[in-house]
């Protein structure tokens, strides 16, 4: 349909697969490639596009175009509100939760923890009856920020309530940042074993459910690099490391950037590779 030009056609079909494209995948280069394509003003005619849209920025770190499209969403809404006959309330309330959710991830993958946090928690409580993907994304975003105030009980909790929301709805993208939040909370609290094995785990499952070059994979990866060299398994260090650095500039948190670079640095100061490790900490 794109190359035929047919982009209404296109965008019925983008909209028909870019859940399972985005939830169980991860795929966000490949929403981002085929909506490029779309001309803007096809685009203005598919809100649930521009949602999917911004998520796929939000998740491969290209903010600046987020907040404009936030934006462009909440005056959608504003003009739909003061429409005659106005929408039916179920479809307002769907358009009003998609854009308070994308604020809830913007914020939290922008390090902004303290206001993901409240935000999470606030569209948690103001949507219990919103779909099972939803659910449990706002939920793993919770018990990420969570970890930002040392709430660390709180977050394990969020990301269990999460991890049984993926699994219902088969999101298996979500679930690598299930294990990634567990992980992290139980490296906070000094039980690194049990880090270990959530992110073992979550490479198992990442690789064999959406691919060992997946964003899932790779990112999970990183930190468990991190994990295997401070349990002195060196060798697991460098595995986990060569197959996590593919995605690490585009994808992932600052805790998984900060993990690979730091990992890399570290086993080229063992391998006394001085220069290159200093290279590696200035990058």
């Amino acid at each position: 349909a794109l190359l035929a030009e047919e982009y209404d056609l296109a965008a019925s079909c983008l909209q028909d697969i870019s859940a399972d494209t985005l939830q169980a995948k991860g795929r966000h280069d490949l929403i981002l490639r085929w909506l490029e394509r779309l001309p803007h003003d096809v685009l203005e005619r598919w809100p649930a596009l521009r949602a999917s849209h911004a998520v796929s920025l939000i998740f491969t770190r290209d903010h600046r175009e987020v907040h404009s499209e936030l934006a462009w969403l909440d005056t959608y809404c504003q003009t739909l509100e003061n429409t005659q006959p106005p929408l039916k309330a179920n479809e307002m309330t769907v358009l009003r939760s998609t854009h308070a959710s994308l604020l809830c991830l913007v914020t939290g993958i922008s390090d902004d923890t303290l206001r993901s946090r409240q935000l999470s928690a606030e569209w948690l409580r103001r949507w219990p009856d919103e779909t099972i993907f939803m659910t449990g994304a706002i939920s793993v975003t919770l018990s990420l920020s969570s970890q930002s105030t040392f709430e660390y009980e709180r977050a394990l909790r969020t990301a269990e309530e999460a991890r049984i929301a993926f699994e219902k709805c088969g999101a298996f993208y979500g679930l690598a940042w299930v294990y990634l939040s567990s992980a992290l909370a139980h490296l906070a609290m000094g039980a690194i074993d049990l880090a270990h094995e959530d992110l073992r785990r979550g490479c198992e499952e990442a690789a064999a459910k959406v691919g060992a070059n997946s964003y899932a994979h790779t990112m999970l990866s990183l930190l468990l690099a991190e994990i295997c060299y401070e349990r002195n398994d060196l060798e697991g260090a460098r595995e986990a490391l060569r197959r996590g650095m593919i995605h690490v500039d585009v994808h992932g948190i600052v805790e998984t950037s900060i993990a690979g670079y730091v990992t890399q640095a570290r086993l080229h100061f063992l391998d006394g590779e001085l220069d290159t490790a200093l290279a590696v900490l200035k990058k």
